[in-house]
């Protein structure tokens, strides 16, 4: 859990006790960030529990490498950042998981996080213009599969 939860839980908690208010923290789809030098951030469920949830055949991933712009300077590893969206293909691609890696994820995944709660679909992230040269913008331009990446792979493609 992270401070944002407990900080957020207790401020609807002493809203009720001494409010009366009702709401209650909702614990779904809690971003959550590992500031390391490599920024971690995601929201949502992990690959491996949307796997569990929906199975495997019905969940779609999405990912993509990417090259954040103030690293074109200092000629960094174009394969280092990361990002990838999960999506429930029978519930019109739904997402239900976005996990990015590098400069700033904490920051991407904070405004991706209400559009996961609101119920996002693949097509309406499509569908969003992405603002270019920033590290969002690899989330709104996502084609590539995990099971395409896969085949691939099998086939000695890649």
């Amino acid at each position: 859990m992270t401070t944002g939860l407990f900080m957020h839980s207790g401020q609807l908690l002493a809203r009720r006790l001494y409010g009366g208010q009702s709401a209650t923290c909702d614990y779904s789809n809690i971003p959550r960030v590992l500031f390391t030098p490599m920024e971690y951030a995601a929201c949502g469920l992990s690959e491996e529990d949307a796997f569990l949830k929906f199975g495997k055949d019905n969940v779609e991933v999405y990912h993509s490498y990417y090259w954040p712009l103030e690293w074109t300077v200092p000629r960094r590893d174009k394969n280092s950042c990361y990002a990838k969206v999960l999506c429930h293909i029978a519930d019109q691609e739904r997402v239900v998981g976005i996990h990015v890696m590098g400069p700033g994820a904490g920051e991407v995944i904070q405004g991706f996080a209400v559009a996961l709660k609101c119920g996002v679909t693949k097509q309406q992230l499509d569908a969003t213009v992405g603002l270019h040269l920033v590290c969002a913008q690899v989330l709104t331009n996502l084609t590539v599969t995990q099971r395409v990446t896969d085949a691939k792979m099998v086939r000695g493609n890649c």
